[in-house]
This record gives structure tokens, sequence and C-alpha cells, in this order.
């Protein structure tokens, strides 16, 4: 792996937030695979794993025991199905406020110098005394909502940087009044139904159908020594980046660059 020569000497923040009750944590927690963890310490791990990007931990079994460890003791894992997935931790700023701690990034793409990583991004809110339709007055509805965007970011330098982001899927549920008309119950149980169907796919396993950049200038702030270059050939290739070959056509292009 090239990560080690990318990412060093980082100071770092690590917390984990407990929340058991959303819905999307359930769900992630029931996804076991067979796998092994590099520990930052050197150890090696194997066993049946279970990684919940809710809550940016990682539990593993082996021999009859369950350890939990947050992103901080791992250098990386692998998760093993029908292909191998590698994840890496990384020392992460993502509120971009000055202070970094580490975080789980997903492996999609790597050469010599450069990688592509992706990482899940859960967010909730409530909304007090929304209706689920128009025309429904009566009542209070509370829409309580979970959303899940994937980030995908290029790795260059020791830096990581945002450049895609697409929906994975929201999942919205309702609690209403006693005063609500029976036609707003027939909306809620549907949106219910809805909900709970959405619910048992693992939003970690699904994928993406469109991206668009958070980043437009990604080039010019990530390669400057190659920015007319590189912007011409997504001109000429009419590069749109709905999804992530599309920036790895630039990558292997830089590879090239590099090369001459």
């Amino acid at each position: 792996m090239i990560i080690k020569s990318f990412f060093t000497l980082f100071i770092v923040f690590g917390s984990t937030l407990v929340i058991g009750q959303f819905k999307n944590y359930a769900k992630e927690s029931l996804v076991w695979k067979n796998g092994m963890v590099q520990m930052d310490d050197g150890r090696v791990r194997e066993g049946k794993i279970n990684y919940n990007f809710v809550t940016e931990t990682l539990k593993v079994k082996s021999q009859d025991e369950e350890k939990v460890y947050s992103a901080n003791r791992i250098a990386y894992f692998e998760l093993i199905d029908n292909d191998t997935t590698t994840y890496v931790s990384l020392p992460f700023d993502s509120h971009e406020n000055g202070y970094s701690r580490f975080a789980f990034f997903k492996i999609e793409y790597q050469n010599t110098e450069n990688l592509i990583l992706s990482r899940n991004v859960f967010s909730y809110k409530e909304n007090r005394n929304v209706a689920p339709a128009t025309g429904l007055t009566y009542g209070q509805i509370n829409a309580k909502i979970e959303k899940v965007t994937r980030r995908i970011y290029i790795g260059s330098e020791g830096k990581i940087f945002p450049v895609l982001i697409g929906k994975v899927n929201k999942l919205i549920g309702y609690d209403y009044g006693m005063q609500a008309p029976k036609k707003a119950e027939l909306m809620i149980e549907q949106g219910e139904k809805y909900a709970l169907r959405k619910e048992m796919d693992s939003r970690s396993e699904m994928e993406v159908k469109r991206y668009s950049l958070t980043d437009k200038n990604f080039v010019n702030t990530i390669y400057p020594q190659y920015k007319s270059q590189l912007n011409e050939y997504i001109k000429t290739n009419q590069l749109k980046f709905k999804s992530i070959s599309d920036l790895v056509l630039v990558l292997e292009r830089k590879i090239q660059l590099d090369n001459k």
C-alpha cells in the first residue's frame, strides 16, 4: 500500500458518538463480513468485521471475542466478499475548522502517487409541524430525516481534496398528532412503508447513480503544474464527472504527463 508515503505527522482529535436509535445505524450494525484489520501498533486481527459509518467504528469478532475500535486505533482494514475492499484510516478535517480526527476512507483507486477515496457521510434533522403533502394543516407532523451522501476525494501529497458528491439515499419517517385527518394518516402510512422498504438496504453497499463536482476547479487546486494540459484533456474527452471513472481517467493522464 502507498498510504504511509502520503500521510504522516498529523495532530489528531478523536471522538465517537453513540446514536443507536437511528435506522441507518441499526441496519449497518447487521452487516458482517470476513476480513482482516491492521492495528496502528502493527498487530493483525482476522475474523468477522462490521464497519458502521454512522459512528465511524469498527467491530471485530474472533475466537468468541468481540471488540470495538475507533478509527484512531486502526491503520487499515480489508473486507472480503466477492472482492476485497480496503479501507484506510487517515486524519481528516471534516468540518474545515483546523482540527483533524481519524476517519475511515474506502480506496476506490490508487496509483503510485495518488488515491481516489470515498466515505459515506450521515446527517440527521427533525422538522417540526411539517406536512408530508400539500393541504395538510391538522395535527402536529414531525419529519425525522436521515440522509446519507457519498463524498469522493483525491489524496495527493499528504492532503485530502473533496471532489465529488452523490446522494446515496434519504430516509424519512413521520410522527403525527391525534388530530391528523384520515387522508394524512394514509399518506403517512404509505411513507412509513416506503421508509421501511428502503431501510432493508445497507447504505454502505448502495451504488450512487450520479455524482456532481464539489470543486469545479479541482485540477487547478490539486495539480496546478498541469492545469492547462489536464483541463484540455477534460474538455476534449467531454468528461462530466458523473462517475468515479472520469476521475480515474484524469489521474491516469496525470501519470502520463509525469512520465514525459
